[in-house]
């Protein structure tokens, strides 16, 4: 029988795990498929533990998970070996897949990456590590593909799983500035909505004598204590059908992402903002070597999105650029039509069936 152990830390690994292990089943039935991630992974597959909960971001953040970091990866790393998988797929999360692909390397097994770190953005010394543990690459941009090949990394183009997440028909929606609503999209975790809430809430203060609807969006697992104080100033909170919410808004203030890119498959124009840790953020500034932190900016090659980074990320700019879009119709529609050229770069084949059929095929 074959036997398939799949590793997603990140909760939105954990939803491309869950759909990669779906098209697994439903190609190959008689694969048994084991996870270590979340509550998508979990429906297909036999989970032995949950990593999204120690999803966290920045390098200080990462401090105080350290010794239950650490038991999730000895649980994990000895639970592969116990099972003896004919091939291990990693998505994302690097710090700790990479480590992960050290300790299984070492005892023979077969490693693949799905959804590889953005290795061509930041730490590009990890290629060297890509290349010494991992034996496939799928990745997810195209022009991820040519540059694992000049790294001598065998690498594959499986296409963008942001198109599998939106719904039928949504991504040709036509927003428009008369629906006067914005969506605010904190993070996917817990010290990322800290962060970030506190700025969009201040945003709404600012922006309410434009008579707007505002909404949020949380994640199911995020406590509901992170979005008590977004209630109380009218913004309604969105859990269920998250991006039908985003498709009748007008614009979007978002953590920078995966939510960038699904919110310009939406065709909605969006301010993009991060903050972090101060230490952590003068780290990622001295070796982040790209211009952009968007996915979107980084694929259009200029920005689309307006970015507001670290002590930028105020109210009163994110408050700004919103107004920008709201008051200027021109500015608005030259948007839509940048990031509809986004679609045009990504090839929009199934990229978990194509994945799926990727691995199957080595096994």
């Amino acid at each position: 029988m074959k036997k398939i152990f799949i590793v997603a830390g990140d909760p939105s690994g954990d939803i491309h795990g869950g759909n990669l292990a779906k098209h697994i089943q439903e190609i190959s039935p008689e694969t048994s498929i084991y996870s270590a991630g979340g509550i998508h992974l979990k429906k297909y597959s036999r989970q032995i533990t949950d990593l999204t909960e120690i999803a966290v971001t920045g390098i200080f953040e990462v401090a105080g998970y350290l010794k239950k970091i650490l038991d999730k990866f000895n649980l994990t790393a000895g639970k592969i070996q116990e099972i003896k998988p004919d091939i291990v797929i990693l998505i994302d999360f690097p710090d700790f897949n990479l480590r992960l692909a050290g300790r299984l390397k070492a005892k023979g097994f077969r490693i693949f990456y799905y959804i590889s770190p953005q290795v061509w953005a930041w730490r590009k010394n990890r290629i060297k590590l890509i290349k010494k543990y991992i034996d496939k690459v799928l990745v997810i941009f195209p022009f991820e593909k040519d540059f694992y090949k000049r790294h001598g990394v065998e690498a594959v183009y499986v296409g963008n799983p942001s198109f599998e997440s939106i719904p039928d028909g949504l991504t040709g929606q036509n927003p428009s500035i008369e629906k006067k609503k914005i969506v605010f999209l904190p993070g996917s975790r817990t010290k990322e909505v800290t962060r970030h809430l506190p700025l969009m809430i201040g945003t709404k203060k600012l922006l309410q004598p434009l008579e707007l609807s505002f909404a949020v969006i949380k994640y199911p697992r995020l406590p509901k204590r992170l979005f008590k104080k977004a209630g109380e100033e009218g913004i309604e909170i969105i859990e269920e059908n998250r991006y039908h919410a985003i498709a009748e808004s007008s614009i979007a203030v978002s953590s920078s992402g995966t939510a960038t890119l699904e919110l310009a498959l939406l065709n909605i124009p969006t301010v993009v903002i991060y903050k972090t840790a101060l230490l952590s953020w003068l780290i990622l500034k001295s070796i982040v070597k790209i211009d952009f932190i968007s996915i979107v900016n980084i694929l259009a090659k200029e920005e689309v999105f307006p970015e507001l980074i670290q002590y930028k990320a105020s109210p009163a700019n994110i408050a700004g650029y919103c107004r920008e879009f709201l008051n200027n119709p021109e500015y608005y529609n030259s948007t839509k039509k940048k990031i509809s050229r986004i679609k045009d770069v990504l090839s929009s084949k199934p990229a978990s069936k194509t994945a799926a059929r990727e691995i199957l095929k080595e096994i």
